[in-house]
């Protein structure tokens, strides 16, 4: 069993159980709804600092989703354990509340929520306690070294095997706006169907995408046929742009718009980088869309 898994396990049986123990313990207190208000305040704000206080690029928004979590959990479980460690399982609603406010149940619940916690929060909802972090506690080793090195150079750094290794359209987005004059880039389906964009310039997308595909391939089978090699790429200058578009692999490709103040030198200097990233992120999201042994040679020979 994955380890996160486990202790998602054991950190819901141990709540569960204290609430339990309480309950047959008869250790319930008078609590109105005054002292139920003053104990969700207290741990709301609990969670909210240790929150902030363990993970240093955890933001407030970040450390108030975890806090809502948490207290969501633990007064689940209570609730869940007093009904439990009733013989008929008809304990009064409010009575289980009070095992809640327990001195004690909320000491042990507690504790074992900000132990187990983190390593819930990655498995179950990775963004609260951010991309890197999660992978870290998930033992994605790779995955985090992967996150954390596009964070910190984006395409300035020296990319390992010359692309960066993103895990979300959001975070390829930031690392291509990080190319100097890049305006924008569109990613494409092999039928000419826009999978993702991010491009301010307004133009007839649809269209352009499916005319530049089809173009690019007749291109390609025209220079074939009269004993040229396969283009690997199409580069059009306008006046005020350049546009790049390539196929990545047999499913997909990528269009990317340049600046046209843009030195042509440095535009080559960076698409390959480009292209590779967008390409590796592709097949590590969509595992399952094959790549024949021809796209495989492909796309050795579009590696810049």
């Amino acid at each position: 069993m994955n380890r996160n898994y486990l202790i998602l396990l054991l950190a819901l049986i141990g709540l569960i159980a204290v609430a339990m123990g309480m309950a047959g313990l008869g250790q319930q207190v008078g609590a109105g709804m005054g002292m139920l208000v003053i104990v969700v305040i207290i741990e709301f704000i609990v969670y909210l600092v240790v929150s902030m206080i363990t993970n240093p690029r955890a933001n407030f928004g970040m450390a108030l989703g975890t806090a809502v979590v948490y207290l969501l959990l633990r007064w689940i479980c209570s609730f869940l354990g007093g009904i439990s460690a009733n013989a008929n399982g008809t304990m009064d609603p409010l009575a289980a509340l009070t095992i809640a406010v327990h001195p004690l149940t909320v000491v042990l619940q507690v504790v074992i929520l900000l132990s187990a916690g983190p390593y819930i929060l990655a498995l179950a909802i990775p963004e609260l306690v951010g991309t890197g972090q999660a992978a870290t506690l998930r033992g994605d080793q790779l995955q985090a070294a992967s996150a954390a090195q596009a964070k910190q150079g984006g395409l300035e750094m020296s990319p390992t095997g010359g692309f960066i290794q993103v895990f979300s359209f959001e975070e390829l987005a930031s690392m291509m706006k990080k190319s100097h004059g890049l305006e924008g880039f569109v990613i494409y389906s092999n039928e000419g169907l826009v999978v993702w964009k991010e491009l301010p310039v307004q133009v007839q997308l649809d269209t352009l995408v499916a005319k530049i595909s089809a173009e690019a391939n007749q291109l390609g089978q025209l220079m074939q046929d009269n004993g040229l090699s396969k283009v690997r790429r199409l580069m059009l200058e306008s006046r005020e742009h350049y546009l790049f578009a390539t196929t990545l692999n047999q499913n997909f490709g990528v269009m990317l718009l340049f600046s046209g103040r843009s030195a042509p030198e440095e535009i080559f200097s960076r698409i390959g980088v480009l292209a590779k990233s967008t390409r590796e992120f592709l097949q590590w999201k969509y595992p399952a869309l094959a790549i024949s042994g021809a796209s495989a040679r492909d796309k050795a020979a579009l590696d810049f």
